[in-house]
């Protein structure tokens, strides 16, 4: 893709806006605005994502519930999932947004199999980064992804809230065996990633916002033993992109958190 020359008027005019945004850093009494935000801001234009932000988001990283709502049936519309408005409609109300800075509300759905959920899921978050990246080892078939056992995987939508921020340091192995498995996010773990880009995009910055394990998917790799990994998801800021990733259920990085349902 061919650059664009940045000279004459438009140069000093961009030059002087940069300039001015360090004035403001400088001055005694403190930048007028939560730096965190410009930070944010500054980044994604050096990404590339120039579109306005008309969604306030929540806690700078999630948008509201009714946006999901329409985002989903947006999707459902142009990908062809089948649901109807009746379902849309039996979905009820959202819960209230919960005070922890890294929960939220994810209205999570299930398609017609796990294997379809899951890349589904992960295309539509490729779709709201600008690099992401998969290893070539999670393969998507029934003989290499499965729910955890009990985790049940039924067709349909459901509002829950997922705590993003919990057991960091631990273990996945740890958790499954410590909770109820309908507590284990499975497809609820990526399209958390792909209603809330900023989410990912935060990861590591420094603000105790870790990367994730998703619990309530196995992982299967040839010559290893059976169902021990699972799938994580993190962004790697040194290549500007979000990553999957097949974990070992027993590793433990205080990086990274396991994240459970709020029941």
């Amino acid at each position: 893709m061919a650059g664009y020359t940045v000279a004459g008027d438009l140069y000093y005019e961009i030059d002087g806006q940069l300039l001015e945004i360090k004035r403001q850093l400088r001055q005694h009494g403190g930048y007028p605005c939560d730096p965190r935000d410009l930070r944010d801001a500054l980044q994604d234009i050096i990404e590339g994502r120039f579109a306005d932000q008309k969604t306030e988001l929540i806690n700078r990283m999630f948008i509201p519930a009714a946006c999901q709502l329409e985002a989903v049936q947006r999707w459902n519309s142009e990908r062809g999932w089948g649901f109807t408005d009746e379902d849309f409609s039996n979905l009820g109300e959202p819960p209230v947004w919960p005070e922890d800075q890294l929960a939220a509300i994810i209205l999570d759905f299930q398609l017609d199999t796990v294997q379809r959920t899951f890349e589904e899921a992960w295309a539509l978050t490729v779709s709201q980064q600008p690099v992401a990246w998969r290893w070539e080892g999670i393969k998507a078939d029934v003989e290499h992804l499965r729910p955890y056992p009990g985790c049940e995987h039924r067709r349909g939508l459901c509002w829950k809230i997922i705590d993003l921020g919990a057991n960091q340091g631990k273990s996945s192995e740890d958790i499954q065996k410590a909770v109820k498995p309908e507590v284990l996010p499975h497809s609820a773990g990526l399209w958390v990633a792909a209603l809330h880009p900023k989410w990912v995009q935060a990861m590591n910055r420094g603000d105790n916002i870790p990367c994730v394990d998703i619990p309530g998917y196995q992982v299967f790799l040839p010559g290893e033993q059976a169902w021990a990994r699972v799938p994580g998801l993190y962004r790697s800021r040194g290549f500007r992109r979000v990553g999957l990733v097949a974990r070992g259920a027993d590793s433990r990085d205080p990086r990274w958190g396991v994240p459970v349902l709020r029941e």
